[in-house]
């Protein structure tokens, strides 16, 4: 369900990210999680990216932390979340919202409360992995269904390039929203899917940001 969902939105370059990094520079791509990079290789990049040129961006810590999680490392995803926390950009991906649900959840998994203090139990799975990301991809495919491509937009004209770029940052977006309660659960044979949600909505995002007019103009609202 969740293969066949999001490939419909990056199926023939419809989704495809913008030029916005060089295409030689592997770490880059790696860190933007462009060219297929898997988890692994999100972490990788963003740390050559950091010990090489002391960058402290909080979208490099964001990329990294995100990374983290999908790889179960709690400890070193908080970390990373938590610098990002420090003054990212509203309207960039990840966004401030996304981070918080990541850092949450990451303190849960550390055994921490919300506020990073105290002992609360981690939640004990009660499904196999593949019966997780079924059970996520029964809800996802629900709220698909609730919030479909719009076939007007707010001002009553058809929808074009742009707005599929919004639509797709929308549906990333609110898709790993959805998948937060799952994460915990997941096996590495489900990270795949997790970060087929990232893609969609970073490339949504660049995509719909590179067509617009105002920058920052981009959000992942419904309707738009």
């Amino acid at each position: 369900m969740l293969a066949l969902i999001l490939t419909s939105l990056l199926f023939a370059g419809t989704i495809s990210s913008p030029a916005l990094i060089s295409q030689s520079n592997e770490d880059l791509i790696a860190c933007a999680g462009d060219g297929g990079a898997t988890p692994s290789d999100i972490v990788r990049g963003c740390t050559n990216i950091h010990n090489t040129t002391g960058n402290r961006h909080p979208q490099l810590f964001a990329a990294r932390g995100l990374a983290y999680i999908q790889l179960g490392d709690w400890q070193r995803a908080l970390a990373d979340l938590d610098l990002a926390a420090q003054g990212h950009d509203q309207y960039r991906y990840p966004t401030r919202e996304m981070i918080a649900d990541a850092r949450a959840l990451a303190r849960r998994q550390l055994g921490m409360d919300d506020d990073g203090a105290g002992a609360a139990a981690a939640g004990q799975c009660r499904m196999t992995p593949d019966q997780t990301m079924a059970a996520f991809e029964a809800d996802f495919g629900v709220f698909v269904t609730q919030y479909p491509m719009p076939s007007r937009l707010a001002d009553g004209s058809a929808p074009g390039p742009r707005a599929t770029y919004q639509y797709s940052y929308f549906l990333g977006t609110e898709g790993l929203r959805l998948i937060q309660p799952y994460l915990g659960c997941l096996g590495p044979h489900e990270q795949p899917n997790v970060h087929a949600l990232t893609v969609t909505a970073q490339r949504g995002l660049e995509g719909c940001e590179q067509l617009s007019t105002v920058q920052g103009s981009c959000t992942p609202s419904y309707p738009f």
